[in-house]
């Protein structure tokens, strides 16, 4: 079994948090602008307004209090208004000349202006006052920030909300989970919200994986171990009466025979187990590309005579001879081998016929392995390729063979099964076709 870990789950939570990011950005400039067109603004021309009718009222009584005063008196008059209003007030005269200001930077951000006359003369006067801060580009700015501040900390609480739904909290949630796993509580999986409880979901099928894996592999050795026990215990008592100097040469002889055969059993067992354990191994693979017309031929050369002296009968159609495969054709032929092995011990019919079909089929070339023995019943189609399973009750090994055909052509991306025909049993399974037949 492999572990697979998706990384596109990662991609997918950095790709979420930076569009997260650019749409509060894009929110809070559009907040910003709509603030200032639709609240500040208002509020600046509002002020301004009042503002300008209290210079207006207070210019007005400016201009009143020294208009019917003598041009000397005018100088004190101002001073003293000024004073009194909180003002800067500057006189210009008829070719824009100062003749009086109490301001001393002549920078003013509001002012409005009216004519005077003064001893029959005509003056400008104009008006601004201290307070006109309240409509500066200071107040402006203040009032944006408080807007942003009070904007940033909504936006840091939904931030906060987020990170803890989305990130933190299901980080936490896997972290137990292997925490747990350390000490044999399994997870479960988790319904999947967000993309780390996706990560979780695929950890807690992993670990699923692994517990089937363990059991699964706990139960073979556990019946090996068994199988293996019987026939050593027979060669223990075989080779125990062979001590005895009162048995005959003819006894003797048969007692060898007896022990030879049972150690054939084992190493049988072993050699089976071994095919196993390697087919697990995806390094394994050899690969290389075979015509399919060649395989078959080869399967052919190796079956047809072996196959005739026990009088079964062999037979190969194709129609996908001109195609290309990308196989190890060793663990291939491995595959025919087992099942062809298979096929002739559950069937002992004196007429067995066995019949190996290839066609294409889209991007894949379907084999099929045919005989007209006695079948399986169709509860067990799906269980013949687990390990140690036997449809044979009187079968002493327990059957790995089929176990192994599925892992070899799994390692090949391919897929295996099992169906009945209408006089025995067909195991198929796909391999992958090249592109250039």
């Amino acid at each position: 079994m492999f572990l697979i870990i998706n990384f596109n789950h990662f991609t997918n939570i950095r790709k979420k948090t930076i569009s997260t990011i650019v749409s509060i950005l894009f929110i809070n400039t559009i907040l910003l602008i709509l603030y200032y067109n639709f609240f500040l603004v208002k509020k600046i021309d509002k002020e301004i307004i009042n503002l300008n009718n209290e210079y207006q009222t207070n210019l007005n009584k400016i201009s009143a209090s020294i208009e019917d005063k003598n041009y000397k008196d005018v100088y004190n008059s101002l001073d003293e208004l000024s004073t009194n209003y909180d003002a800067f007030i500057t006189l210009y005269d008829r070719n824009n000349s100062i003749v009086y200001t109490n301001n001393k930077n002549y920078k003013t951000i509001y002012q409005i202006s009216k004519l005077v006359t003064i001893d029959n003369e005509e003056y400008m006067l104009t008006y601004s006052s201290n307070s006109d801060t309240k409509v500066s580009s200071v107040r402006v700015v203040r009032d944006l920030l408080f807007f942003q501040g009070i904007l940033w900390i909504v936006v840091t609480i939904i931030g906060l909300i987020f990170a803890n739904s989305e990130l933190l909290s299901p980080i936490l949630k896997l972290q137990t989970d292997m925490k747990n796993y350390k000490y044999g509580i399994l997870p479960k999986r988790r319904k999947v919200k967000t993309n780390l409880d996706m990560l979780q979901h695929t950890f807690a099928g992993v670990v699923e994986d692994l517990e089937n894996e363990k059991s699964k592999q706990s139960r073979i050795i556990a019946s090996i171990s068994h199988d293996i026990k019987t026939p050593l215990t027979s060669i223990m008592g075989y080779a125990g009466l062979l001590k005895s100097d009162k048995l005959n040469d003819n006894t003797k002889k048969e007692y060898i025979n007896k022990i030879y055969n049972k150690s054939i059993v084992m190493k049988e067992l072993v050699e089976e187990f071994d095919d196993y354990l390697s087919c697990n191994i995806k390094g394994t693979l050899r690969m290389e590309e075979v015509y399919v017309k060649d395989l078959l031929e080869e399967l052919k050369k190796d079956y047809l005579d072996e196959l005739k002296e026990k009088n079964i009968k062999l037979v190969i159609k194709s129609s996908s001879s001109n195609s290309k495969i990308l196989i190890d054709k060793a663990k291939i032929k491995r595959v025919f081998s087992n099942i062809i092995t298979n096929s002739i011990k559950h069937n002992t019919d004196n007429n067995l016929v066995i019949t190996i079909y290839a066609l294409n089929k889209g991007d894949e070339v379907l084999f099929t392995i045919s005989d007209n023995g006695k079948g399986v019943d169709s509860s067990e189609l799906e269980k013949i390729f687990e390990p140690l399973y036997t449809t044979d009750p009187s079968r002493k090994i327990p059957g790995l063979g089929l176990s192994i055909c599925k892992e070899i052509i799994e390692l090949h991306n391919g897929k295996i099964y099992a169906k009945n025909n209408n006089n025995g049993l067909d195991i198929c399974f796909t391999l992958k076709r090249g592109n250039y037949d």
